[in-house]
């Protein structure tokens, strides 16, 4: 059985990137240090999308 994953629209508030970024289920995307794969930003919004 594979671990659910929780899809996010992630928006960069330092470059306004867009792209989607999957975290482990029961995880939260500010905890996460996730960077900006464009500028390397951690000042980001994240949108719940749906879980995959």
């Amino acid at each position: 059985m594979s671990e659910e994953t929780v899809l996010w629209s992630m928006t960069c508030g330092a470059c306004d990137h867009e792209w989607m970024q999957t975290t482990p289920d029961g995880s939260d995307p500010a905890a996460e240090e996730i960077e900006c794969p464009a500028c390397g930003s951690t000042l980001l919004d994240a949108a719940y999308v749906g879980k995959t």
